[in-house]
């Protein structure tokens, strides 16, 4: 029987979209299907050149709203960039969502980035027109998957009508917690104003007279999100706690797990998210983590009980309450990282390999 072919169109070269997909498809095993795989800038024509010379029997888009321009009206190209690749390809067509916007959400208010409040009001004045905006295209998809069951009722409500929920996946599980005789702490991702940076900056505030390093691990994403980088380190400056913080800028790949080494907690602080896989991360590496109750991070705990423990959101008392526990008791880091080892266990590249494979035989007849 020949294998079946399978495009996964990657909208991005560099960045944590980009390393989900190469890390599968590193992995990917199949006696039915054939991967060719592409990335690419949502600028470039690159995809298009590659589909006027090659066919496939599907295609499977990574998608994640920041990588098909921007969520501001008319710099969304999502709906444009699927009308241009459905005249090429007629054979089905799915997308894993990254991140699904709900129902409820409205643009928070920087105050770093002044100019923008006035429209981010607006925005929210409008919620529900941007709302079916954002969400438009789902309709004119085959199929989509999503990391959690809360991601669910947008894309049934938009009219998609195949939708499959396969977690994020683990890395391969592997213990890199251990007691040390320094205590660090590690955040880890992008800045972003929905990350919450800076709400661990102002713990650590209340908390410079423990002895603990703090690292945050990442950079900046977009240029829109330079403004926050900024604050922050400004923040940190004012406050003078630089001798205890350290900034790495953008980790590579291959230089991940020398971050998690000798780590004694990750905090995980979003104000919003819409499935993170810096959590995952750390879950991966056994990682004791305190993760905001934010519902997608509450339903990983589901999964595995016992693998998180939890701040309220947004709440800075409560945030500083959590880490000054988590700092005198070693049994309850050691249990968490008992935990999240066994989930890092549940949900392996090759269980979630397989989930993808089943979901490919709804749309491809195999003979």
């Amino acid at each position: 029987m020949n294998k079946k072919k399978v495009l996964w169109l990657v909208p991005e070269k560099k960045g944590g979209i980009q390393s989900y997909s190469q890390t599968l498809l590193s992995k990917w095993k199949s006696d039915d299907f054939k991967i060719d795989s592409l990335f690419f800038s949502d600028k470039e024509s690159s995809w298009r050149i590659h589909l006027e010379q090659n066919s496939y029997d599907l295609i499977h888009i990574q998608h994640e709203y920041g990588l098909f321009g921007k969520k501001i009206p008319f710099l969304y190209r999502f709906s444009s960039f699927l009308k241009r690749l459905k005249t090429l390809h007629h054979q089905p067509v799915i997308a894993t969502l990254h991140t699904v916007i709900p129902e409820g959400f409205r643009y928070p208010i920087k105050k770093e980035k002044p100019l923008e409040i006035p429209f981010r009001i607006m925005g929210n004045m409008f919620h529900s027109s941007l709302y079916r905006y954002w969400n438009a295209e789902w309709k004119n998809l085959d199929g989509a998957i999503v990391h959690s069951k809360l991601q669910m009722n947008p894309m049934i409500k938009s009219g998609l009508k195949s939708v499959k929920v396969i977690p994020h996946f683990v890395p391969e599980a592997k213990n890199l917690y251990s007691q040390n005789s320094k205590f660090k702490i590690l955040i880890f991702g992008y800045f972003s104003f929905e990350k919450g940076q800076d709400l661990v900056i102002r713990a650590i505030d209340q908390l410079k007279n423990l002895p603990i390093d703090w690292v945050f691990a990442g950079g900046v994403r977009t240029s829109s999100d330079q403004a926050y980088f900024d604050s922050c380190k400004k923040l940190i400056s004012d406050l003078n706690l630089e001798s205890q913080v350290k900034i790495t800028g953008f980790v590579p790949e291959s230089e991940i797990d020398s971050h998690y080494q000798n780590t004694s907690l990750v905090i995980t602080p979003f104000r919003e998210t819409f499935g993170s896989g810096s959590i995952v991360q750390a879950l991966s590496r056994a990682m004791p983590v305190l993760a905001s109750d934010h519902p997608i991070n509450l339903e990983l705990d589901e999964r595995t009980p016992g693998c998180l423990t939890f701040f309220k959101r947004n709440d800075l008392d409560s945030l500083v309450v959590q880490i000054q526990k988590l700092f005198e008791n070693t049994e309850l880091r050691n249990q968490l990282s008992k935990k999240a080892f066994e989930y890092a266990q549940s949900c392996q590249i090759e269980t979630v390999l397989k989930e993808h494979q089943s979901y490919y035989r709804e749309f491809i007849t195999l003979i």
